[in-house]
């Protein structure tokens, strides 16, 4: 880590209160992350530089934890980070605390990546989403019209799926071409 970015970080929170701008954390967690108490720890940071918000990732099998198969078909530590959630979002005296996985879930619109949004990356490419890193095209050779139908029309992609994140379903990863960018990459 850099030294001194988290002060850095927290001045900014500081300076983005004192004009009166919504403020928020954001950070990802492990299931390692999690049992050592990293979940409480960042919503008790939250609490105290009066954030308004927290959103928790849950970690996703792509980028540097592509090879963890623990992060694949394993929805039981997610849940523990939605229970976790629910005693601080109960007390108004803490910031909102969004799990994604819970938003991702059962209990709420279900993973809709490629269904209802899209990840663009700098350079132009159409993804189904920020954590699928396989390339369904490129806005600089095709019109994003013909990108979107052709996304949203795939079977892995024309319908949100209950239940938790597509990135993270086997059976989503398995249909997928990893060299063709038809589908879940970097899973």
């Amino acid at each position: 880590m850099h030294k001194g970015l988290f002060d850095k970080a927290v001045a900014g929170i500081v300076e983005a209160k004192r004009v009166g701008l919504t403020v928020g954390i954001s950070t990802c967690m492990t299931p390692e992350s999690t049992e050592d108490g990293e979940f409480e720890r960042i919503v008790e940071l939250g609490k105290r530089l009066g954030v308004h918000e927290i959103i928790v990732f849950d970690a996703m099998p792509t980028g540097r934890f592509k090879f963890r198969k623990d992060l694949v078909d394993n929805p039981n530590w997610v849940e523990d980070l939605i229970r976790r959630s629910e005693r601080f979002n109960a007390d108004e005296s803490y910031p909102g605390v969004l799990v994604w996985g819970y938003a991702t879930s059962h209990r709420s619109v279900g993973c809709t990546c490629g269904t209802s949004y899209f990840y663009m990356s700098p350079y132009g490419d159409i993804m189904s989403c920020d954590f699928n890193h396989a390339a369904f095209g490129n806005i600089r050779e095709q019109p994003l019209f013909t990108l979107w139908d052709g996304l949203t029309t795939r079977k892995e992609f024309c319908s949100a799926k209950w239940g938790g994140c597509k990135i993270k379903d086997s059976s989503t990863r398995d249909g997928v071409s990893v060299t063709t960018g038809k589908g879940c990459v970097g899973c």
